[in-house]
């Protein structure tokens, strides 16, 4: 069985949303959350220094995300705005400015300290 190597990044951005009039439960209503995002990238293996990915190049991949989500409404950016959807949204933008030799192993969106959703590389 063959290895790879990855490296992670967190990022923070305050958002709100409410969730479709179908959703039943206090979540349908505003409300707001310190989100967390975390970003795994996946490389068979590391450049000539020993890096996966330098964190700063990763960051121009997702700060222009988080300068559209912080502090705002994320009906104004999606019709369903939960984790699981603003998973596939940091997916997107990521993936479609990676190099390829490089992926996306994990996208994790924490919506609270106990509640995240993922998205995870097919193996």
């Amino acid at each position: 069985m063959g290895v790879y190597y990855t490296a992670t990044k967190i990022y923070n951005f305050d958002a709100c949303h409410s969730l479709p009039v179908s959703f039943e439960g206090k979540c349908q209503k505003l409300h707001g959350h310190g989100f967390k995002a975390e970003v795994t990238i996946g490389r068979n293996s590391p450049d000539g220094d020993g890096v996966v990915i330098d964190f700063n190049e990763l960051d121009l991949y997702v700060n222009p995300l988080l300068g559209l989500y912080d502090h705002s409404n994320l009906n104004d950016f999606m019709n369903n705005p939960t984790a699981e959807n603003i998973a596939v949204e940091f997916y997107k933008m990521i993936n479609n400015l990676l190099g390829s030799d490089l992926w996306i192993e994990r996208i994790r969106i924490w919506e609270t300290d106990k509640c995240y959703a993922e998205i995870i590389k097919e193996r």
